[in-house]
């Protein structure tokens, strides 16, 4: 059981790392010139997560999924917090390392964009206007999504496949292309939290937090998500296809 938790943290640091990895070469070094790109390198590290931790793990490297999973029967509720908190510890493990990796490229009085997600989007905000409530709500939903993707996409149960894993991250990379302008599509509270109190802790201080307080981005990149997985897996249930 150890090793399995050992596992998904492992699988979420790889997520982490590729995918807030991707967006601190994006920032610092602008290497990626659109949205699309970005969202396709989070798509390929979903799935290299995936398939790193799936045959040891669960691999739900996301614990909004694991709360949808226990809300299905499907995980025993009782390993959901050491499950969650392997999974905030690989994320801050890759939020340690990135912010190791690009010390000394990137300054104490700019955004802390590489690590957490902002509502909205700052590289969007002349173009788009969205509250902490318009946020959660958009978190919610683009989680609700995923769940209802994995679901779908896992009905047969069994080991995932790697076309299967390849969906997943198709999911992710869709679900991004259509978030990111309003709320950076966090849609997993590790891959936000985790990253984000590295920040803290760094030296952004409030520059790093949603709406500049740990409230608001608790509630959107957190609370919403779960929200957004919890009412999946009932209607998932309802439809009988999980």
């Amino acid at each position: 059981m150890r090793s399995s938790y050992l596992i998904e943290a492992l699988g979420t640091f790889v997520l982490v790392l590729i995918g807030c990895g991707t967006v601190t070469m994006a920032v610092l070094f602008d290497s990626y010139t659109s949205l699309f790109q970005v969202a396709a390198m989070w798509g390929m590290g979903v799935t290299l997560a995936i398939e790193i931790s799936k045959t040891r793990s669960h691999a739900h490297l996301n614990p909004a999924v694991s709360l949808a999973m226990v809300v299905l029967n499907k995980y025993p509720i009782k390993q959901l917090l050491p499950l969650m908190l392997s999974q905030l510890m690989g994320a801050v493990l890759a939020g340690i390392c990135l912010f190791l990796m690009m010390q000394g490229h990137a300054s104490y009085q700019e955004p802390s964009l590489m690590f957490g997600e902002f509502f909205p989007n700052p590289s969007y905000a002349d173009q788009v206007q969205i509250d902490w409530i318009g946020a959660m709500l958009a978190e919610a939903m683009g989680t609700f999504a995923l769940v209802m993707a994995i679901l779908w996409i896992t009905r047969g149960g069994g080991k995932l496949s790697l076309s299967q894993s390849m969906l997943i991250g198709l999911a992710v990379s869709s679900i991004i292309m259509v978030l990111a302008p309003y709320t950076q599509a966090g849609i997993n509270p590790a891959r936000d939290l985790g990253p984000r109190l590295v920040a803290y802790i760094a030296g952004w201080r409030d520059m790093a937090l949603a709406g500049s307080s740990w409230p608001q981005s608790i509630a959107v990149y957190v609370a919403g998500p779960f929200l957004g997985a919890a009412v999946a897996a009932k209607l998932a249930q309802r439809l009988r296809f999980a």
